[in-house]
């Protein structure tokens, strides 16, 4: 077997392309680079190493020792027996997107507090009007679902702005670290809910968060509550909660991800009093911090894997992240 690394991703600037091939190189690697999966799907069937973002690649390796996503989700890996041996190293690159998936975060929290979607609307038709009741970071109580990079990113971008109390909440209840007031497991989500007026969504799409936000547990929030979900589209009862923003029983909400991806044009979300769209635009490659730190993990890791040190970022595929 060659010691081959076969990188697939349009987006990656020509100098990152280039760091790869330097750094892969001076480890001992032939490093092949390919824009288009359709390209690279050949390259695959002698690759110890693929670094790509699509499950199309790891089933056309069957000699593949370690695959590194450019995303963090990993659930279209895992979902479909993407992997010929079951022993393939499997890394996300979790840690990479905490800046741009934050900051998009911030941005539509505040879009939504202060119903900037609204008075854009208004501008568009001419429309001149400054009456509407909005709300605030400052003094809320922010619940964030998922406490890894991209939470704990959020949650310092919230205190920076004022916010009263920052819970996290995951699986096991502990580890989320100085950026929170206070950490408590998922099991114990219902006895937050109420308590909250931003929730804050960054789950992995695992059967564990599938449907984690139900319609008894909407309904059990705020009437002035805003949801904010950069995660998966299958953690929350879109319906339910289409539902709860039409009837007037939560201030709004912003949507990065939806159960079903593009999301029909026919679909009630589009029209949705309350409910700011956008097109799971919240963590792409299109920002260059996120290219770069994606990149960087990945060497980092090949560093480690050439040598035998622990990897980052290691996907339990049992737990699907």
């Amino acid at each position: 077997m060659s010691k081959k690394i076969v990188v697939v991703q349009k987006l990656l600037d020509q100098e990152l392309v280039e760091r790869i091939i330097e750094k892969g190189e001076a480890l001992g690697y032939q490093v092949e680079y390919y824009r288009e999966v359709e390209e690279a799907l050949p390259a695959c069937a002698d690759a110890e190493i693929i670094y790509g973002s699509n499950p199309a690649l790891p089933k056309a390796a069957p000699v593949l020792k370690w695959y590194n996503a450019f995303s963090v989700g990993v659930d279209a890996y895992l979902k479909d027996q993407a992997f010929l041996n079951e022993d393939v190293i499997l890394t996300n690159s979790a840690g990479a997107y905490g800046p741009s998936v934050s900051e998009h975060g911030l941005m539509t929290t505040l879009m939504v507090l202060r119903r900037e979607w609204e008075y854009m609307q208004n501008v568009q038709r001419k429309t001149w009007r400054n009456d509407l009741m909005v709300g605030s970071i400052a003094g809320s109580y922010v619940t964030i679902l998922g406490t890894g990079d991209i939470g704990t990113e959020y949650a310092r971008k919230v205190r920076a702005c004022g916010a009263a109390h920052i819970t996290g909440i995951n699986r096991s209840g502990r580890g989320a670290g100085e950026a929170y007031d206070e950490t408590a497991r998922v099991s114990d989500l219902d006895a937050y809910l109420p308590l909250t007026d931003i929730l804050f969504m960054c789950l992995p799409g695992t059967s564990e968060t599938n449907g984690i936000l139900s319609e008894k547990r909407i309904g059990a929030m705020k009437k002035t509550a805003v949801i904010v979900n950069v995660g998966r589209g299958s953690a929350i009862d879109q319906k339910a909660l289409i539902r709860a923003l039409q009837e007037g029983r939560l201030m709004g909400a912003a949507l990065d991800v939806f159960e079903k991806e593009p999301l029909p044009a026919d679909d009630p979300a589009w029209q949705t009093p309350g409910l700011l769209v956008t097109t799971h635009t919240a963590g792409n490659l299109t920002a260059a911090i996120t290219r770069k730190r994606n990149v960087d993990q990945f060497l980092e890791n090949l560093e480690a894997y050439t040598r035998g040190l622990p990897m980052k970022h290691v996907v339990r595929k049992n737990l699907g992240y």
